[in-house]
């Protein structure tokens, strides 16, 4: 077992089995990324100085409007039930197995085993069912599947990426990341939300 922890400098997603909802370039920490907005009536003058700002700084423009697309209300729900009854067939969904498989088909082996903090070797061994993972090593994955699943319901690939290892005000400034591997989903889920309503630090 490693002990290095999730500390990679940059997440990247795989385009083949998360939804595109629109381009971005990655590498722009979060934490750097100004709030801009053009007036539409600019001058001629202003329009060419837009047109020929760097990539890095359309790309910022991009992600910001990337973000203000993404904000929306969540709407409260009720569950009307006053007791509930799990079949024998749920006893499946205790198996942590299919959902590391699809946090390694979105993020890679390598990816995968540096953020959950496991050796590339023992990811394999988990994914081909000749280890059994561990209880640890279950919440673990369930925890990163969970806020892969909700940001990526937010953010674009692309900007889910960039949001996981940027400066994230709902968590104090930290990293989603990190505070995913000290404290669990629950902070980062519940930023992820703030997130989804609009909410400002």
């Amino acid at each position: 077992m490693s002990s290095k922890g999730p500390v990679g400098q940059l997440v990247k997603l795989r385009g083949g089995c998360l939804p595109q909802r629109g381009r971005l370039t990655t590498g722009l920490p979060v934490g750097n990324l100004p709030h801009k907005s053009t007036n539409r009536h600019s001058s001629p003058k202003r329009l060419s100085t837009l047109r020929s700002r760097p990539a890095s700084q359309q790309n910022v423009l991009s992600y910001t409007k990337s973000v203000q697309q993404a904000k929306r209300r969540l709407r409260a729900w009720t569950p009307i039930a006053r007791s509930v009854v799990l079949k024998p067939s749920a006893s499946a969904l205790a198996d942590v197995s299919p959902l590391l498989a699809r946090v390694v088909e979105a993020l890679g082996t390598n990816a995968a085993a540096r953020l959950l903090d496991a050796d590339r070797a023992q990811v394999l061994r988990w994914t081909s069912g000749k280890e059994a993972i561990g209880s640890e090593m279950g919440r673990r994955i369930v925890d990163l599947h969970d806020v892969l699943t909700r940001i990526l319901r937010v953010y674009n690939r692309e900007a889910a990426a960039m949001w996981l290892v940027g400066s994230e005000p709902l968590l104090g400034g930290a990293r989603p990341i990190d505070v995913l591997a000290m404290e669990g989903a629950g902070p980062v889920v519940r930023a992820i939300d703030g997130i989804a309503e609009g909410a400002s630090a």
